[in-house]
């Protein structure tokens, strides 16, 4: 009886041991064990376990608590197991709080962000998927809003979609951001020559060629006035003059 009612107390202490083990050591125990069985996973190309891991991984954290590498890693996840409308959805959580850090010069640091905006834009260029696209873009100009790289995608987007009003406005923004830039001159032109305002597009088109007499791409747009106006031998004269220098990619703006 005696030996039973000591054997209960120790039960009793070891139990409040337990109870009293900081939270965060235990935590630490469990979240290895399943960050190991994802990592093994993932290495060896089993990407639906890999997921499955990983999940379990996440539900030891809470929500309010995720990085954007914690978010990134399950976008790439999905994306592997061909989920990736909900890839695209983890990607973009990413892209919300990715932390913009700065180098020793104190310039921001945008590498992991534009990784994890690239990845967006694969998915969503391939699959269509406008509204998450345009989603991602309004939060890669609200935290970059100094890129004018990110404006181009955005008036190009909506050039695409016939908004072209709301194209020159990103095209504006992209030459106050750089304005020296022969690629702000070039999108701001090709909107306004869509726009049929073809006095405004040889007028930006002849700043570019005086800061870069050049530019190829500039020259081809170039080119477009005297077709619009008739002059269609001032056209062929041009081109044959840029036509040995054109690479598809740079007809993308057209």
């Amino acid at each position: 009886m005696c030996i039973n009612k000591i054997s209960k107390k120790i039960l009793i202490l070891l139990f409040l041991c337990l109870m009293l083990t900081p939270n965060n050591t235990i935590a630490y125990n469990y979240i290895t064990r399943e960050e190991s069985n994802y990592s093994y996973n993932y290495r060896n190309k089993n990407y639906p376990k890999a997921l499955e891991w990983y999940q379990k991984y996440l539900s030891t954290i809470a929500p309010q608590n995720y990085t954007s590498n914690m978010y990134y890693s399950l976008g790439d996840l999905y994306e592997k197991t061909n989920q990736e409308l909900e890839a695209v959805n983890q990607y973009i959580k990413a892209l919300q709080i990715c932390p913009l850090t700065k180098d020793e010069n104190g310039n921001i640091n945008y590498a992991e962000f534009n990784k994890i905006f690239t990845a967006i834009r694969n998915l969503t260029t391939k699959n269509k998927w406008d509204e998450q696209y345009l989603k991602s873009l309004n939060i890669a100009a609200d935290r970059n809003p100094q890129d004018k790289n990110v404006f181009d995608l955005m008036s190009y987007y909506y050039i695409e979609k016939g908004q072209l009003d709301t194209a020159l406005q990103m095209a504006k923004k992209m030459l106050d951001i750089a304005p020296n830039s022969i690629d702000s001159f070039n999108r701001l032109a090709i909107v306004y020559y869509l726009q049929g305002d073809y006095s405004k597009a040889q007028a930006v088109i002849d700043k570019a060629l005086s800061i870069d007499p050049t530019n190829t791409l500039t020259k081809v747009y170039h080119s477009y006035i005297p077709f619009e106006k008739g002059d269609f031998q001032a056209t062929v004269d041009e081109l044959n003059n840029v036509t040995p220098q054109i690479d598809n990619k740079m007809l993308k703006y057209r």
